[in-house]
């Protein structure tokens, strides 16, 4: 599932959820590291999506998808920034 995520409505990102690999990868052309003062809302806001699609499929309705389960949550799956990606610089 690819999620374009909104950073404060000046910058977009993506969160893709990759239910065969159990990951999630947080693409973003401004890089964001700890330290950084808005990595810690960016981060909250991918799990706040991350929990809001949880609770959606994991409804009885979706069961026989089975796309999560006790398992396989959402929520367990890792953020991932993957490296190599083109970056922008801040304000460009």
């Amino acid at each position: 599932i690819f999620i374009p995520m909104n950073d404060c409505g000046v910058h977009w990102y993506l969160l893709v959820i990759d239910f065969i690999e159990r990951k999630l990868f947080w693409l973003d052309s401004v890089q964001c590291l700890p330290f950084d003062e808005r990595y810690h809302p960016k981060r909250h806001a991918i799990l706040g999506v991350v929990l809001f699609l949880e609770k959606i499929l994991i409804h009885s309705s979706f069961r026989e998808l089975h796309i999560t389960g006790a398992d396989n949550l959402i929520t367990d799956y890792p953020i991932l920034q993957p490296r190599g990606l083109p970056i922008q610089r801040p304000g460009s």
